[in-house]
């Protein structure tokens, strides 16, 4: 038993990962989080005001009337999480995977000019920002367990980023960042769950 668990522990790589820099774009953070919230916020207001009405015709009429706000912003947000959440998946299952059971680094080369360090630190923020506007487009009908996970989750996901503005007071700021990829990856998971229960 002791040899099986020594060679679990060599082959983790939470065993053996080492403090590094995440990327050079950390003092853009807020930028970025803010450009992605604007994108998402156009995306749901071109979902409501056009393509919604025009794909699903009387069905979104009729969750227009009144007594249905809740159902109309439920089904938006649906539709606007699905196409968010699909493109982080499609972005980040590479790099995230890679970090977290390949022996991938921050600071190996992806594309011209790009790291996986930025393209992690990218993924996270525009993760971030997606759960800003949820918080702020369901507004009362969100329940208070919902609102308590996501300021929980803003404040882990922003505290694993910013601790590697000076490694050097942080010695474990991979780690936590680590911890925070897996975490956040199975929030990802039941986020796909929990919105197909809400619209329902």
């Amino acid at each position: 038993m002791p040899v099986g668990s020594a060679i679990i522990e060599e082959r983790s790589k939470i065993a053996v990962i080492h403090n590094q820099p995440l990327t050079t774009l950390i003092p853009y953070g807020s930028f970025i989080i803010t450009c992605n919230i604007v994108c998402i916020a156009l995306l749901s207001n071109i979902l409501e005001r056009w393509v919604l009405r025009l794909v699903y015709r009387d069905t979104y009429v009729a969750l227009e009337k009144d007594g249905n706000e809740r159902r109309r912003r439920s089904f938006t947000y649906y539709h606007v999480g699905a196409l968010v959440l699909f493109a982080l998946l499609c972005v980040g299952v590479y790099p995230v995977f890679g970090f977290l059971v390949g022996s991938a680094k921050f600071d190996m080369p992806i594309g011209k000019g790009a790291t996986l360090g930025d393209l992690l630190f990218l993924v996270t923020e525009l993760y971030t920002a997606y759960y800003l506007y949820e918080m702020c487009f369901r507004t009362q009908f969100a329940s208070p367990l919902t609102i308590a996970h996501h300021v929980g989750l803003l404040l882990i996901t922003q505290t694993a980023v910013v601790l590697f503005a000076d490694i050097q007071k942080h010695p474990q700021a991979t780690i936590e960042f680590y911890m925070c990829m897996v975490w956040d990856f199975s929030t990802w998971a039941e986020q796909n769950i929990s919105m197909q229960e809400e619209v329902l």
